[in-house]
């Protein structure tokens, strides 16, 4: 069950980063260089945060497997 909730909160986070990709797209293309900087970083953090839960999720699955 805990394996389902990780990967919910995966999925909700890549679609985060996407939408923040996009914002740093757009402030690009408005020169608004600060704007884009800061959601840069904010996109870094995103990016490690689903990278430590999909380790997670597949730590779990290969305990799981091996229970089996």
């Amino acid at each position: 069950m805990r394996t389902a909730e990780l990967t919910v909160k995966r999925d909700a986070l890549v679609l985060e980063e996407q939408r923040v990709a996009a914002r740093i797209a757009k402030a690009h293309s408005d020169s608004d260089h600060d704007l884009a900087y800061i959601l840069d970083g904010y996109s870094q953090l995103l990016a490690e945060v689903i990278d430590d839960i999909q380790g997670e999720i597949e730590d779990r699955e290969d305990e799981s497997d091996a229970r089996c």
